[in-house]
């Protein structure tokens, strides 16, 4: 038995034991990757092909995206200073994320963890579907 093989056992093996688990919070974040889909698809349409493109470039667009999605100018701009070290793909991901709690309102930070995953989830699909 190669090291693969036994990944894949143990992996198998924990969805197996943790099936309700899994269910459970696929159904939590179910509606969240339908409402986090469009956000993805709207900051991937924003910013465009990136390769050679710089930063501030980026940033400024991924902010227009942001100004379509709320009217609070100081939050986004918050979010812009906060990201401004990020590397490129976490603040794709974080603007996805800062997108959808917006939306949420207060609720947002009892849900963060399941905002983050669907947003990770939101992003696999589209990439799936470029593929």
């Amino acid at each position: 038995m190669n090291i693969f093989t036994e990944l894949e056992d143990d992996i198998e093996g924990w969805f197996s034991k943790q099936e309700r688990s899994a269910k459970k919070l696929f159904g939590r974040i179910e509606p969240l990757v339908a409402e986090a889909e469009p956000i993805v698809a709207g900051i991937s349409t924003a910013i465009g092909v990136t390769a050679g493109v710089e930063k501030s470039v980026i940033m400024t667009k991924i902010a227009g995206y942001l100004g379509t999605v709320t009217t609070d100018a100081a939050k986004v701009e918050g979010f812009v200073t906060d990201n401004q070290g990020a590397p490129l793909n976490s603040i794709l991901h974080n603007a996805a994320v800062f997108a959808l709690t917006l939306g949420m309102g207060s609720t947002a930070t009892t849900v963060i963890s399941d905002v983050d995953l669907a947003v990770q989830t939101a992003y696999s699909v589209l990439k799936e579907a470029k593929l």
